[in-house]
């Protein structure tokens, strides 16, 4: 069963342009997961996309972790997809 923050950013919500989030995936260890991407679609900028890796960070109980932080642009507003 996937843990309830499968997939996670903090803070959480809408941030003011400029903010550091922190992006985390965290499924369980038993599935093997070795990597993990991480894809930000800027809707107001033409849906210009940005690849990520998220490294593994450690664990927390079952649950292997993979996060990285990333400040977001100063000069962008509008909403960010995730996936």
């Amino acid at each position: 069963m996937p843990h309830l923050s499968l997939f996670s950013h903090l803070p959480a919500g809408a941030v003011p342009a400029g903010t550091a989030v922190t992006f985390a995936l965290r499924p369980l260890r038993a599935e093997g997961f070795s990597n993990a991407q991480l894809t930000l679609s800027y809707e107001q900028d033409g849906g210009r996309e940005e690849h990520l890796s998220l490294p593994w960070t450690g664990r927390e109980g079952i649950y292997d972790v993979f996060s990285t932080a990333l400040a977001l642009p100063a000069d962008y507003t509008g909403l960010l997809w995730c996936t």
